[in-house]
């Protein structure tokens, strides 16, 4: 069972390491287009629908920095970030682009991804704050606890890295959008239904994190990591 990030960087690349990376990536991507969206829940609360989908990021998250250690995930948060501004590029380039006569679709699709920048904006700050928050709380923790505990690691972790992103997401995205007071409500609303959201899925991250642990023979402990976020090697 490998346990030093180093030991990592030297053996055969971990075969779950790459899926798990890709899907981190695309569901950053899917967020982004479809948390436009918002919808009503319980008459009051508002949620966007990427609302449903980007709690299963910091899940992803949460499996690279408890399995294949800190350096692993920092590397596929760098990633996610560039492929999130490569989609928003391509977007505007789309826009850009005169539409054929006979396609009357023109306004409707500038005014639903015509947002994609601003809210890709408001995702790289938020997102890099809030997932690196995320996964130096759950690789400190580890450390300190000896890797008991998962689930008041992965929660704590979590609860604190979505808190601020969610602030800062929906402060930047929907600023001149939504009233200051919708901003308020939506952003509530959202921090609650993602905690529950993590609750909910605690036993599933105890369940990936045991299945993955078993077949890589991989279970790093940070304890000497160096965790500046813009160091992209595996120590």
């Amino acid at each position: 069972m490998l346990k030093n990030p180093r030991s990592l960087k030297s053996s055969h690349f971990p075969r779950f390491y790459m899926p798990i990376a890709v899907l981190f990536v695309v569901l950053l991507i899917i967020t982004n287009i479809v948390v436009q969206k918002v919808i009503p829940v319980l008459g009051y609360f508002i949620l966007t629908v990427g609302d449903f989908i980007f709690p299963l990021v910091y899940i992803m998250d949460g499996l690279l920095t408890e399995v294949y250690g800190y350096a692993a995930s920092r590397r596929v948060i760098w990633l996610a970030l560039f492929c999130n501004i490569l989609m928003a590029l391509i977007v505007m380039f789309a826009i850009s682009l005169p539409a054929a006569r006979d396609w009357p679709y023109q306004d409707q699709f500038v005014l639903i991804l015509g947002r994609a920048p601003q809210i890709v904006g408001a995702s790289v700050i938020a997102f890099l704050v809030g997932e690196f928050v995320n996964s130096y709380i759950l690789a400190r923790l580890k450390v300190v606890m000896h890797g008991k505990k998962l689930w008041f690691r992965s929660f704590t972790a979590m609860a604190t890295g979505q808190g601020i992103d969610t602030i800062l997401f929906n402060t930047i995205a929907f600023f001149g959008i939504l009233s200051w007071h919708r901003i308020f409500v939506l952003s509530v609303s959202v921090y609650c239904f993602k905690l529950l959201y993590e609750v909910i899925f605690i036993p599933v991250i105890y369940l990936l994190a045991d299945i993955l642990k078993h077949k890589e023979g991989i279970d790093i402990y940070d304890k000497n990591t160096n965790f500046n976020p813009f160091k992209l090697k595996w120590v």
